[in-house]
């Protein structure tokens, strides 16, 4: 999906912090502004820069006070960006990319939506094969797109580099239900005790593993609440939480809303 919006006030109401079940790339053509979020970043805004989005990440954005600006956005969701994200590739700690020398991000995001555009033959029909083909084609340019505008002149907030070490905790994390390895089971996996697991993920993440695998789940829980009719007690079971209230209680500690108001309000657009 891809919009414009001219004359915008970014993210309202501004308090409380907006939740959003999907990725977002977010261009500001016009105007300046902020972006704040959760982990108390703070950050200034200006014409060429981009917003990244990140699913289950409490934030808000948008011009500054007595103005407007115009911006273009895409939303996407998907295993790939999940992966990426896992790996460190794209990372919450670093939701601003600045402007970019040589990369045409609004030509490209406008290209990629035009990509997935379907095509259909003399009597109307769409051809599944034909959808599936250009959908996965989207994915790719979009991958493609955030790598270049992710590594072509990286910002001060952008000049922390994972480690390969990271990266494998974060994907032996992010296995978000009951199947998935235990924090003693990573840090096994690592080759190291679970209490050095726990500070060298603290120290090089910024935030408990415990924590960070607890929001990859509430990003999990948020999709499906949007997107499936799934229970609540049938997520709190594929996410692994001994039961509904324990769910309930949990996502409502990380996202600020119970699951049910959650629901509601994503489905009506309020």
């Amino acid at each position: 999906m891809i919009s414009t919006i001219e004359n915008g006030a970014g993210v309202v109401p501004k308090r409380p912090l907006r939740v959003y079940p999907a990725y977002a790339l977010v261009l500001i053509t016009r105007g300046h502004g902020s972006y704040q979020d959760e982990s108390g970043l703070d950050l200034s805004i200006q014409a060429g820069d981009a917003i990244l989005v990140f699913p289950g990440l409490a934030h808000v954005y948008g011009p500054a006070p007595g103005t407007k600006w115009d911006e273009l956005y895409v939303i996407f969701d998907g295993p790939a960006f999940d992966s990426w994200r896992a790996a460190g590739v794209i990372s919450p700690a670093h939701p601003i990319i600045r402007q970019q020398h040589g990369v045409d991000v609004a030509a490209r995001i406008t290209e990629i939506a035009e990509t997935g555009n379907d095509r259909r033959d003399a009597t109307g029909e769409a051809h599944r094969e034909d959808l599936v083909r250009r959908r996965s084609l989207q994915v790719c340019s979009l991958l493609t797109l955030l790598c270049e505008i992710c590594s072509s002149g990286p910002s001060q907030e952008q000049t922390r580099v994972p480690s390969q070490w990271v990266s494998r905790a974060c994907a032996l994390l992010a296995h978000t239900g009951p199947e998935g390895p235990s924090l003693d089971d990573a840090a096994r996996a690592l080759g190291v005790s679970t209490v050095t697991f726990r500070r060298r993920f603290l120290a090089e993440v910024g935030v408990a593993p415990g924590l960070w695998r607890a929001k990859r789940r509430m990003e999990s829980a948020c999709h499906l609440l949007q997107y499936s009719q799934v229970t609540f007690a049938q997520l709190a079971e594929q996410l692994g939480y001994a039961d509904e209230y324990h769910f309930s209680k949990r996502f409502k500690q990380l996202i600020g809303v119970t699951p049910s108001v959650f629901r509601h309000r994503i489905r009506n657009n309020t």
